[in-house]
């Protein structure tokens, strides 16, 4: 056994509320991770790198009480309409049970369902053989159990059943993960997934976005609209997955600033060029 090796270290800005839970939600064989904020959920790469859509939010929804938003209790992952993407399941105090469809960040159709007067505990799912459904569970703070089904096709459709992961609290996953075909990805970087978070840049921290189809070298320049470069940024990027890099913008003024970013892999190399809009 090696010496531990770090990958990345994630910091959302908002206390962390949840365990990590792992599964993957694009179904491109990786699997992802998922944790909970106050008010959020993110979903980031194996890379660290924050997917698309996420962070989800609970703000917005009808506030029954000042912390009916807070998200409590432990995150489920299954498939809950068996189209072959699995859904984030979570509950909020105010009693409203979401389900958002990871590979897209969408809450599904149908929800949010409601657990009476506040959600006790995390929510659970199962698969049934014998009757051929998938479960939902919730306890109530009302003291009453609630349950809902949804068609089910087999136990895979669950990827992280429970608070501990599975029926066993084993809290691990062993069944080697197969990846769905998609549509193959056709340069190195594609240009509509290079993009930087949150845009514009107003508490001095933007984080820069961008998929790699093959492990590269990336490097980030930094311009003035008239030209100037103002920061250099290289790194090693993460092939078959989204990555992510922090740019401190606290040292440059307000204004419209433009991001070169390059990678080259072995045999190819992509450039793409974003705005990013400064305000302080």
């Amino acid at each position: 056994m090696g010496n531990p090796q770090k990958v990345f270290t994630a910091f959302p800005g908002d206390t962390i509320t949840s365990g990590p839970v792992v599964a993957d939600l694009s179904g491109d064989g990786n699997r992802d991770i998922i944790f909970a904020t106050q008010t959020k959920i993110y979903a980031l790469s194996r890379s660290g790198a924050v997917l698309d859509g996420f962070p989800v939010s609970t703000i917005g929804s009808e506030a029954l009480s000042p912390n009916a938003n807070r998200i409590t209790g432990s995150i489920a992952v299954a498939d809950l309409d068996g189209d072959g993407k699995p859904e984030i399941i979570f509950g909020t105090e105010g009693g409203e049970l979401y389900a958002y469809t990871g590979a897209s960040a969408k809450l599904l159709p149908g929800f949010p369902l409601s657990v009476g007067d506040g959600l006790a505990g995390s929510p659970a799912v199962a698969y049934d053989s014998q009757t051929g459904l998938l479960y939902l569970a919730a306890t109530g703070m009302d003291g009453y159990l609630y349950s809902w089904t949804f068609k089910g096709i087999s136990a895979d459709q669950v990827q992280w059943g429970s608070l501990l992961g599975s029926s066993y609290h084993s809290n691990s996953v062993v069944v080697p993960l197969q990846s769905q075909p998609g549509q193959p990805v056709a340069t190195l970087m594609p240009a509509s997934q290079v993009y930087n978070w949150p845009n514009p840049v107003t508490n001095g921290l933007t984080k820069i976005h961008f998929f790699l189809r093959d492990n590269a070298r990336v490097s980030i320049g930094i311009y003035t609209f008239a030209g100037d470069k103002v920061a250099d940024i290289q790194t090693n990027g993460v092939g078959g997955s989204a990555n992510e890099v922090d740019w401190n913008a606290g040292g440059v003024q307000s204004g419209v600033y433009f991001a070169r970013v390059e990678a080259v892999s072995s045999n190819e190399r992509a450039v793409a060029i974003i705005k990013i809009a400064v305000v302080k």
